[in-house]
């Protein structure tokens, strides 16, 4: 499905089944052609959400992240945050492939992230590490 996007205020949601929302092991893989950290130094790449309630995100990042892309995870009893150790801000105006896979079944789980197809290391940037059960709320993407 091809989409046209203005670079103002651009999403495409989808509504998952009960089943598709309970997913709790994941790949993402997509092609960004970043020209800013975003509106209000976020840009959202992907989100998954229940209401204003946030479950987990992939975004561009200026502040918490020092320009890098994150990704973000909630538990029953925190947040997990990671970011590859890539300065996205170094490669603005050029076509980017980006890609997680991530296993929640355990707070101790992290993502692995590849940028134009290699695994680049990560950093966990969680002061308090997450406790609980993976948060599957909510079925818009």
């Amino acid at each position: 499905m091809a989409r046209s996007f203005d670079a103002i205020n651009d999403k495409i949601e989808a509504t998952l089944t009960s089943g598709q929302a309970a997913i709790t092991v994941f790949s993402i893989s997509v092609w960004i052609y970043v020209i800013s950290m975003g509106e209000g130094s976020v840009g959202y790449i992907f989100s998954k959400y229940s209401g204003a309630d946030q479950k987990y995100r992939w975004s561009t990042e200026n502040s918490f992240s020092n320009n890098r892309i994150r990704f973000v995870v909630k538990f029953t009893g925190g947040f997990g945050g990671w970011h590859p150790d890539y300065i996205i801000s170094n490669n603005f105006n050029k076509w980017i492939h980006i890609a997680l896979t991530y296993n929640s079944g355990a707070t101790s789980n992290d993502p692995v992230f590849y940028i134009d197809g290699t695994q680049t290391a990560l950093v966990n940037d969680t002061t308090n590490p997450p406790s609980g059960t993976f948060d599957t709320a909510g079925t818009t993407f």
